[in-house]
C-alpha cells in the first residue's frame, strides 16, 4: 500500500527480478492479494541476469541518471553488489522485520513531493513512452528510416502566462540535455520575453507514442544588433534520440535571421551530468574560440565553459530533415 501511494504520487516504479517473466506478470495479474497492477510499473526487467545490469539498462532506457533510482531488496547478498558496483544508486538497508518496512518508507526523504504538477502526473505515461520508443529503435537497423516512420511533429509554443510553469519546471529539472545548466525564476523569464530582441520559445513534440508536450526550451540574448548568444538550450530526457535539437537550432536561425542576425554565439558549461549535450554545437558546424581573445561584447556574460561561435548562415543541421 505504501508503494501504491508513492507511485500514485508520481515516483515511477521498475522491477529487476532474477525469474521467469510469465511467472512475475502472473502474480500481477492473478494473485488476489496483489495490490500494484501491471500498470503502476514503467519498466520490467524480468531475467537471469545481474540486477545492477539490468539497472543501468533501465537507466538508458529512461534516460535517468543512475542517481535518481532507489534500489530495494529482501536479500542483503543483492543490496551489497549494487552498493559496490552501482554506487550513484541509493540502495536501503532493509530490516528483516517486513512490518517494518511501511515505516521505513516513510522515514525516506528520497520519496517526498510537496507540489505535484500536472506535468507530473503526466510524467509515468511519459517515460513508459519513452520505454517503449527505446526498445523498438533496438530492433531497426535503419534508425533514420525508423524516426521518418513515427511521424515526429514538433511545434514552436510562445511562453506565456499558460506555460511559463512548464518553463521553470524545465529549468530547474534538465540536467542532462541542457548547455549551460541556468536556472531561472518566473520574473526572470518575463523579463527576458519583455525585449524583443531577444529570442525565447518551448518546443512541443508529438509522435506516433503520443503527446510529449512541451520537452524543449531556447533562449537567445541580443549581444548587439548583429549578433545573438544562445544563453539557455535544453531538452527533456524523455526524447532523446530523435534529434530534435537540429530542429530546435534550425528554428533559432530561422527566426535570429529573420531579426537581422548575422552571428550566434553558444557556451558550453559542464557539469556533473550534461556531458551528452557537450558537442551538439559542433555537430552543427559551430567553430570553438578563444573566450580571452572575444570580443568585448562578451564581458557581460561571465563566460567560463567552451565558447563557440558560427555565422547565421554556416550552421548546419544534419537531422533535420526527419521533421520535414
Amino acid at each position: 500500500k505504501k508503494i501504491k501511494k508513492i507511485n500514485d504520487e508520481v515516483t515511477l516504479l521498475a522491477i529487476v527480478s532474477k525469474n521467469n517473466l510469465d511467472d512475475v506478470l502472473d502474480v500481477f495479474e492473478n494473485h488476489q492479494m496483489m495490490i500494484l497492477r501491471k500498470d503502476d510499473i514503467t519498466a520490467f526487467k524480468v531475467n537471469w541476469k545481474e540486477k545492477f545490469s539490468n539497472i543501468k539498462e533501465i537507466s538508458q532506457e529512461l534516460g535517468l541518471s543512475l542517481d535518481s533510482f532507489v534500489f530495494w531488496d529482501d536479500s542483503p547478498i543483492e543490496r551489497d553488489k549494487i552498493i559496490r558496483l552501482l554506487p550513484d544508486v541509493k540502495t536501503i538497508n532493509l530490516k528483516d522485520d517486513v512490518t517494518q518496512w511501511p515505516n521505513l518508507i516513510d522515514s525516506l526523504d528520497c520519496f517526498s513531493k510537496f507540489t505535484i504538477s500536472l506535468e507530473d502526473k503526466k510524467k509515468k505515461i511519459q517515460y513508459k513512452i519513452r520505454s517503449k520508443f527505446i526498445s523498438d529503435k533496438k530492433q531497426t537497423k535503419d534508425i533514420s528510416k525508423y524516426l521518418m516512420s513515427i511521424n515526429l511533429k514538433p511545434k514552436i509554443l510562445t511562453v506565456n502566462e499558460s506555460n511559463i510553469s512548464r518553463t521553470i519546471q524545465l529549468l530547474k529539472k534538465t540536467n542532462q540535455f541542457n548547455l549551460r545548466s541556468k536556472r531561472y525564476s518566473k520574473k526572470d523569464i518575463e523579463n527576458i520575453g519583455k525585449n524583443k530582441k531577444n529570442i525565447i520559445f518551448l518546443t512541443d513534440l508529438k509522435d506516433i507514442f503520443g503527446n510529449h508536450g512541451p520537452v524543449g526550451l531556447i533562449i537567445g540574448k541580443c549581444l548587439n544588433k548583429k549578433t545573438i548568444f544562445i544563453d539557455t538550450f535544453l531538452i527533456s530526457c524523455r526524447v532523446f534520440g530523435r534529434y530534435l535539437e537540429s530542429w530546435m537550432l534550425r528554428e533559432i536561425k530561422i527566426t535570429a535571421k529573420r531579426k537581422g542576425y548575422k552571428e550566434i554565439y553558444g557556451e558550453y558549461i559542464q557539469t556533473e551530468k550534461n556531458v551528452i549535450s557537450k558537442e551538439v554545437l559542433k555537430q552543427h558546424n559551430f567553430k570553438k574560440i578563444d573566450k580571452k581573445k572575444s570580443d568585448k561584447i562578451f564581458k557581460d556574460l561571465k563566460i567560463t565553459g567552451e565558447l563557440y561561435a558560427s555565422s547565421i548562415n554556416n550552421i548546419k543541421f544534419p537531422k533535420a530533415k526527419l521533421y520535414d
